[in-house]
Parts: C-alpha cells; structure tokens; sequence
C-alpha cells in the first residue's frame, strides 16, 4: 500500500515536471498568474496524496506539515498578487515565484524520503 501511494505520488510529480527545475514565468503577468496557480494545484495535489500515508508512515508527519504550512503561507501570497493581476495593477511576480519554487522543492524531498525519486 505504501509503495503503491508513494508511486503515484511520484508520477503525478513527473508528469508536472520537475519542480526544482521550474522556469521563471514569462514577464506576462497573466502568465506568471497561471503558472504559478498551477505549480500550486501541483503542490495541494501532492498533500491530498499524502495525508493519507501519515497513518502507515508517522515520519510523513512533520515534513508534511511543513509543506502544508508552507502552501498556506504561499497560497495567500498568491491571492494577493491575483487580485493584483485581475485588478489589472503591476504586481511582481519575483518573490511569489522564488516562494512557491521553495515549496515545490520541500515536496519533492518530502517524496525523496518515502521512495519516490523525483
């Protein structure tokens, strides 16, 4: 069952692409909004996958609350710089970005610790 979890996790991290390796939104804003929307569903994907391991893998437990605190600190990041984008007003995208890579990055070593190879 572990295996089996943590190798879905794991495919689901390959099929968004290396999260390590992001590339910098273009200077578009409304770019930058999309790419960063989605390298978060990428991330609260890859918590939902592993809530559930927790129960079988106790170790899972702080470095998946870590991630989880760190997607609320991005996600509300994020909505500010939305509303930013759909206000239509300049809003930087450059450390909204830098965060939210971080965040992927702590999910790709929270799978690295239960199997997967990211």
């Amino acid at each position: 069952m572990r295996t089996t979890a943590i190798s879905l996790l794991f495919c689901f991290l390959l099929a968004c692409g290396n999260p390590s390796t992001a590339v910098t939104p273009t200077p578009v804003q409304q770019s930058a909004d999309s790419q960063i929307a989605a390298w978060l569903l990428t991330a609260q994907t890859a918590i939902t996958q592993a809530e559930p391991l927790v129960a079988t893998n106790p170790g899972l437990k702080d470095p998946l609350n870590r991630v989880i605190a760190a997607y609320n600190t991005a996600e509300s990041a994020y909505l500010v710089y939305h509303a930013a984008v759909k206000a239509g007003t300049s809003a930087d995208a450059t450390a909204l970005t830098a965060q939210v890579t971080q965040l992927l990055s702590n999910v790709t070593a929270m799978v690295s610790l239960y199997g997967g190879k990211p």
